[in-house]
This record gives C-alpha cells, sequence and structure tokens, in this order.
C-alpha cells in the first residue's frame, strides 16, 4: 500500500522553483499571459466592479444632485470665481483658434498657462466645448469624484483587498472631507490634482508585482494627467508617495536595488515628460515670482495644527464653512472620512501591522501628518525641516496642510483592509452555521458600507454644497454704464475696483482689469502693485493708466483723482494718467528694480524724462531726454500688441505691460530686444526718429516647445499600452531589473 505523503516529506519530494525556470526557457519570449500580477480594473471581477463603479456614481450624482439638474448654477464658491473665468476665456480663445498664452487682465499682465488655475491641458476640458462653462464644471467634478474613489478601490485591491473592503475605501476616500472640504471653496485644481493620486500607487504596486513595464506607464499616465489637471503642489505630494512606496518595497525585497533605481528613474522620466507642457512655464514663473518674497510665516499659513485632529471624529467642532473658527482655512485642514472607516483604520494598525504594507500605510499616516503639521509643534518642525532640505520645492509650498490628500488616501486604505480582514475572518469559520457566517461576513460589512455612504452624504449635503449662480458669474459687478464708458476709451486703460472678482469683467471685453486673482505674481508687478495699493495718490498710478477706480468713503476730490459723474457707483477718474503707450529719449541704468519704484512712488524720478533700465542696452539711442512722442496702439490682443510710433529722435518705446521672458519685439520688421523698465515694465529702444511700427508677441519656446515634446510622450504611452504584451517582453529581455518575479 502507498504511503501517504505527510507534510514533511512532501517538502522533501518537491523540488523548489529554479530561477531559470521562473525567467523562463532560454532563448524563448517570456510568457506574460502567466505570470502572476495584479489585477487590471475588470479583472476583480466584472459583476462586483460595477457595482462598486455604479454606487460611487450614485454617491457623485447625490451630492451634486442640484447642479446637475439647473445647468446654470455655479458648482462650489469661493475661488471658483476667477477659476470659472479663466477657464472660460481660454476655450473661448481655443474656439477662435487664438488660445490665450498670456492674460492682459491680472495685475499688469500675467502668463496665463504657467499659472495652474486656468488648467489648459486637463483632460476634461472637452466638455467645455460641448456644454455651458458652468455645466461643464459640474460634470468635471462628477467624473473627479467618481474616478478618485474608483482609484481608491483599485488601490486597495491591489493590496490584496477583498472588493467590499475596497468599497468601503473607495468611498471613503472619494467623498472624504478633503475633497468635500475643497469643493466649497472652488478649490477646482486642488480636487483635480489630488484625484490620481490613487492611480499612480496602484500602477506601482502592479509593477512590484509583475515587473511588467506597462504597469509603469499606467502609473506615469496616472501622474501626467495629474500634473495637466491640477496645481504643481500635488505633483510634488504624488512624487514623494510614489517614491517612498518604491523604496518600501525595496526596504521589504519585493525589489532590489536595480529594480528600485529602475522603476524610479523610468516613472520619474515618463511623468515628467507627459506633464512638462505645464510643470516648465509654472516652473518658470515660480523662479520670477513673489514666492521669493514669502516669508516662513507666509509659507505655515495654512499648517494642520495638532489640535485639528479632531476633525477626523467631528469635523465640525470649531464651527462651520461659513463660521469657522480653527488655524488656516476650513478647506486646507478638514480630514474627514467617515467615523466608520476611521475606526476601521486604527483597528487595522492594532491589529494587521505586521503585514508589510499594512506598516507602510500606517508610516504614510505618521509622516503625512507631521509634514502637514509642519511648524505648528517642535517634533514637526525638524520632520518638516529635514524632508524640506531633501525634497527640492518642498519648503515653497504655502499650504503644507494638503498633503492631508495622502493622508486621507492611506487612512482609507487602512479601512478597507481592516474590513477585509473582518470578512476573511468570519468567512474561515465553518462551525458557525451558514446563515450566521453569510451575516457576519457579507451583511455587516455591507451595513457598514452603508452607513458610511449615508454619512458621507449627510456630511457633503449639510456643509458642501456650494451655492447656486448664472453663466454670467460675477459678470454684473460693474455697472453696464461704466462697462460702456471703458470698453469705450481709447486710451485702454485699467480698472481698478476693491474686489478681486471682478476679473469676471474680461467677459465683456474690458481692455485690463487690473486685480490680484492668480495663485502668484510676477515679481516685480507684485511689489509696484503692492506699492501702488499702500501709496495710490503716488505717481505710481500714472504711469500705468490707472483711469477708472475706487476711492474710500467720503474721499474729497484733488488734482489727480477725480469722480466720474453719472455712475451708479463711486469710480473715480486719475486726471494725471500718462498713455498706456509713450517715448522718451533719456534712460539710466539701476539693476535694482525696487529702486525705481521708489523713485517714482517719491517723485524722484520723472518716467516722462527718462527710463529706467536694468541692464545696459546693447545698441543705445542717442536721444536727449524728454518726452519724444505718443504711441497709438492699434491692436491689443492676448498675446500681440501692436503700436505705430512717431518721435522726434532716437529714444525708447515705454508700454505699462508686465516685463516676462518670452515677449519678443519687432520695430520696422527687425527684431529688438525688450528691457525691464521702471521696476516692473517694458521697454524697447527706436534707434532712429521717425515713424515705426512695433510689434509685440508672447510665443516662448518654453510653451511651444514642450506642448509638442509632451504630445509626443502621450502618443508614446499610448503606443505601449496598446502594444504592452510586446512591450513588456522587449524590456523584460533587455533589462534585467524588468525580470517578471512569483508571487508573494
Amino acid at each position: 500500500m502507498k504511503k501517504k505523503p505527510t507534510a514533511k516529506n512532501r517538502s522533501k519530494r518537491t523540488p523548489a522553483p529554479s530561477k531559470t525556470r521562473l525567467s523562463g526557457p532560454p532563448n524563448r519570449k517570456m510568457d506574460f499571459k502567466r505570470l502572476p500580477q495584479s489585477p487590471t480594473p475588470f479583472q476583480i471581477g466584472s459583476f462586483a466592479s460595477l457595482l462598486v463603479l455604479a454606487l460611487f456614481a450614485l454617491m457623485s450624482a447625490l451630492f451634486l444632485w442640484s447642479f446637475l439638474t439647473h445647468p446654470t448654477w455655479v458648482p462650489g464658491s469661493g475661488d471658483m470665481a476667477f477659476v470659472w473665468v479663466y477657464r472660460h476665456a481660454w476655450i473661448e480663445g481655443l474656439k477662435r483658434g487664438y488660445p490665450m498664452l498670456w492674460n492682459p487682465y491680472s495685475t499688469f499682465g500675467q502668463p496665463l498657462l504657467a499659472n495652474c488655475n486656468p488648467q489648459d491641458y486637463a483632460p476634461f476640458n472637452f466638455l467645455f466645448f460641448i456644454l455651458s462653462t458652468s455645466y461643464a464644471f459640474t460634470w468635471s467634478y462628477f467624473f473627479h469624484f467618481v474616478i478618485a474613489a474608483w482609484g481608491a478601490y483599485l488601490f486597495i485591491r491591489s493590496l490584496g483587498s477583498g472588493a467590499l473592503g475596497a468599497c468601503l475605501g473607495g468611498l471613503a476616500f472619494g467623498f472624504s472631507g478633503f475633497f468635500m472640504a475643497h469643493f466649497v471653496w472652488g478649490g477646482h485644481n486642488s480636487i483635480d490634482g489630488a484625484t490620481w493620486l490613487p492611480l499612480v500607487l496602484y500602477g506601482l504596486k502592479r509593477f512590484v508585482d509583475s515587473r511588467r513595464f506597462s504597469a509603469l506607464l499606467v502609473a506615469a499616465g496616472a501622474f501626467g494627467l495629474g500634473a495637466l489637471d491640477g496645481t504643481p503642489q500635488y505633483a510634488l505630494y504624488t512624487l514623494m508617495a510614489a517614491g517612498f512606496f518604491l523604496l518600501w518595497a525595496g526596504v521589504w525585497g519585493q525589489l532590489d536595488w536595480k529594480g528600485f533605481a529602475g522603476a524610479s528613474i523610468a516613472f520619474l522620466g515618463m511623468g515628467l515628460s507627459l506633464g512638462l507642457c505645464q510643470l516648465a512655464p509654472t516652473f518658470q514663473l515660480s523662479r520670477i515670482s513673489e514666492r521669493l518674497l514669502w516669508t516662513r510665516e507666509n509659507i505655515m499659513r495654512d499648517a494642520f495644527v495638532p489640535s485639528n485632529l479632531h476633525f477626523l471624529i467631528n469635523p465640525f467642532f470649531a464651527g462651520t464653512p461659513d463660521n469657522y473658527h480653527g488655524v488656516g482655512g476650513y478647506a486646507e485642514v478638514c480630514i474627514y472620512l467617515g467615523i466608520i472607516p476611521f475606526c476601521l483604520a486604527l483597528a487595522a494598525l492594532a491589529t494587521l501591522w505586521k503585514r508589510p504594507w499594512v506598516l507602510w500605510l500606517g508610516l504614510t499616516v505618521l509622516l503625512s501628518f507631521c509634514l502637514a503639521m509642519a511648524d505648528t509643534t517642535l517634533l514637526t518642525h525638524y520632520v518638516y525641516n529635514l524632508f524640506a532640505g531633501i525634497i527640492p520645492g518642498l519648503s515653497q509650498n504655502r499650504q503644507p496642510s494638503r498633503i492631508l490628500v495622502v493622508t486621507a488616501l492611506a487612512l482609507a486604505s487602512l479601512a478597507g483592509l481592516a474590513l477585509d480582514a473582518w470578512v476573511g475572518f468570519w468567512r474561515g469559520k465553518p462551525s458557525l452555521p451558514h446563515p450566521a457566517r453569510r451575516t457576519l461576513a457579507l451583511g455587516i460589512p455591507l451595513l457598514l458600507i452603508g452607513a458610511t455612504a449615508v454619512d458621507l452624504c449627510r456630511f457633503d449635503s449639510k456643509h458642501a454644497v456650494g451655492f447656486g449662480g448664472s453663466d454670467q458669474f460675477y459678470s454684473d459687478f460693474l455697472p453696464n454704464d461704466a462697462v460702456k464708458m471703458i470698453k469705450a476709451d481709447p486710451g485702454y486703460p485699467r480698472v481698478q475696483p476693491n474686489s478681486t472678482y471682478t476679473e469676471a469683467q474680461i467677459l465683456q471685453n474690458i481692455s485690463t482689469v487690473y486685480t490680484d486673482c492668480t495663485s502668484f505674481f510676477i515679481l516685480m508687478g507684485k511689489r509696484y502693485s503692492g506699492e501702488l495699493m499702500s501709496h495710490p495718490d503716488s505717481p505710481l498710478s500714472d504711469l500705468v493708466r490707472l483711469t477708472y477706480n475706487y476711492r474710500p468713503q467720503g474721499s474729497q476730490p484733488t488734482d489727480r483723482w477725480q469722480p466720474i459723474p453719472g455712475m451708479p457707483v463711486p469710480l473715480w477718474n486719475d486726471a494725471k494718467a500718462y498713455p498706456r503707450a509713450f517715448m522718451v529719449g533719456g534712460y539710466r541704468v539701476e539693476p535694482d528694480f525696487n529702486q525705481a519704484i521708489t523713485e517714482i512712488r517719491d517723485g524722484k524720478l520723472d518716467p516722462r524724462q527718462e527710463v529706467v533700465l536694468t541692464e545696459e542696452p546693447k545698441e543705445k539711442p542717442a536721444g536727449s531726454a524728454g518726452w519724444a512722442g505718443e504711441a497709438k496702439i492699434t491692436r491689443y490682443d492676448w498675446n500681440d500688441v501692436e503700436m505705430d510710433c512717431s518721435s522726434d529722435r532716437p529714444c525708447f518705446l515705454f508700454l505699462s505691460d508686465s516685463y516676462y521672458p518670452g515677449w519678443k519685439a519687432w520695430v520696422d520688421g527687425k527684431e529688438e530686444p525688450i528691457y525691464l523698465a521702471d521696476g516692473a515694465f517694458r521697454a524697447v529702444p527706436l534707434l532712429s526718429a521717425g515713424g515705426h511700427k512695433v510689434r509685440m508677441a508672447y510665443y516662448p519656446a518654453i510653451i511651444v516647445d514642450t506642448f509638442y515634446y509632451s504630445l509626443l510622450a502621450w502618443l508614446a504611452l499610448l503606443a505601449g499600452l496598446a502594444f504592452r504584451g510586446r512591450l513588456d517582453g522587449w524590456c523584460s529581455a533587455r533589462f534585467g531589473w524588468l525580470k517578471p518575479q512569483p508571487s508573494r
């Protein structure tokens, strides 16, 4: 009779799989279809996947129901006042075949694409071509909430969870207080940038499991979409989370050093290439922006203080979004993700901490909380400074608390794994009667998921409903009589009502609106505008043609400021305003642009006599000081300015628009340099007397070249995903760090 094999002799008889066998026979292609891997989105049980996706869509629809049923309502509030306008202007420019690369409506002009608020390359911009602006925003929010929840679901499934646990985690993340609070304040680019974080980690987990190069394409593609969709701050936090994820996989032996280095370089290179068209112009602006003036207090303005930890269980203990009494803005510190998921996350840390990825999630929660708290405690001060010294750009984030998006994802993932452990525990109890086992393993998890959905839906609808509006968002701020007068003014004036919302007047095609609606400003213009606001009665307002202004209540007329009669609002006119463009014969050089601003403010410099440059001109106009003539602006569009000039001697043409790299000038068809003049503006040399035609244009290489580079990168990514089987085989045959590994 044959002896039954025991566990001892069975282990002796079964040979251990060899490395050669796992790597495939020599000189033969690897069969990737038979290798272990993390589940793809619809390989995890199609019916269960569709049910979960339907639940996420239902939650998003319930939250946005009033906006979905009222297409003219503007979702959100606060920052939507200018986000809405930027996006509308960008889409209208594309419709007319003239993309708005330069925004002449903020301060003295700003690069539009470098400012992340317009989201020029956002993947859901197609909605704005087929729907009204307000309704397109509503549907964009809808898809982003669903994608955020679905991405978290996939990531938690890749960590080994079942469908029920991952569903709970997806709900907790996609409809967490982080997303809902940013919706309240119109933080569209915050929501959009944070949406793609789970899909990045999902792609990296698939790579760790299977060593497929195509998995890195998934991660890089998600990072690229996030870089195009949101602020660079979230791209930085995504890179930090991704780096820590790969490093942890290496620490626990799931990646060797070659795998870690190869995956890191490939992911970083591909991801940055995909988002370069947005990241490069933004980086350029950040290097010459007001951020260079920020103090530590500015940067730590919205840090997360330890007392805010109670928001995890009671998000409005200190107030409501309309009546908030905490430290920092409500949108920046709300971390609520449901009572049930939070308790489950704590249970996971207490009972599952021996699992490597549970430990990683716990450390991620701890580190992200420390970085969000920044300088608010002694311990986190040193932690933050340590990471700020290692990671470029971390110390220049004005809202360090936004890294709480990583915290929310880690806590939601822990909650999902805890619920999955509950399901597995009771399913493994065959001694229990089947009805009892089914109730404990299925009924109670479904009850917890339902209770979480109700809790989050109640929280969202009560505290994050936004408000209704119209397609003409804030467009009636100025009365029609004032709008008509400004439109008809041939001098291209600037308007300064004391409100950041008046930038919406670009919808009425006002030539220029002077306002502070942007995330950061050109350094020189910010200094000039700051001095102008502090000294409105100085010649600073004359130079920028600030001809329509609000004056304080009870102001008396002066030789500079005169009230405009017949206006239903108190608009005042600057009677001493200079032309928008004019010519002066004299010049001098002062490398410090601040000095020129100070001298104009104090009346020590007369801009009608000489222009102050920050560098010696290559060719010097040989004209004497003084007024040399006026220039007539014949065309003033977003990216182009054309002027007819007539001067009685060689001189400089001055235009009170922002100096910025990328602008070029041509005088009678010959390119001439543009110099930084009078602290913030542009000057072009006219080397001879007489009539000249001058054109300035903004089509910089950093925008044009990076657009085509990123376009090629996206085409390559799509081709790689379309032929991923061949690509995986080709890469595996040539790169040792891509050799497939067995299941663990």
